[in-house]
C-alpha cells in the first residue's frame, strides 16, 4: 500500500473439488476495494490430454460500471508461442517504452 502495509492484490477463487479449476479472480487496490472481478467458466478440454480452459469469461470494474462479457467458440493450440512470447507481457513488465 501506499503507506507500506502490506494487501492482498489478487485474490483467486477455485473450486473445491478436483480439478479446482479458477472460477473468479478478484484484483484489488491498496484499500481492499474491487478493481477488477473477472469470472471464468464453461471449462472443457482442449484436446485427450488438456488442459481445461474456460469458453465463458466475465470481467467487471465496480468503480466505474463497466462490464465485458465474451465467450471462446474453440481454442487453438500454437506451440511456437510459449509464457516467454511477447502476447503474455504484462504492462508493468514492458515498461514506459514498450507501451
Amino acid at each position: 500500500s501506499p503507506r507500506g502495509e502490506p494487501y492482498l492484490e489478487k485474490e483467486y477463487w477455485l473450486d473445491r473439488a478436483a480439478p479446482r479449476l479458477i472460477r473468479r479472480v478478484l484484483f484489488r487496490d491498496p484499500d481492499g476495494s474491487v478493481r477488477l472481478d473477472s469470472q471464468l467458466g464453461d471449462y472443457e478440454l482442449l484436446d485427450a490430454a488438456g488442459p481445461r480452459l474456460p469458453h465463458l469469461m466475465s470481467a467487471e470494474w465496480p468503480a466505474d460500471g463497466t462490464s465485458l462479457r465474451f465467450r471462446i467458440s474453440k481454442w487453438t493450440l500454437f506451440p511456437q508461442l510459449n509464457a516467454d512470447s511477447p502476447q503474455f507481457t504484462t504492462p508493468p513488465e514492458c515498461g514506459p517504452d514498450r507501451t
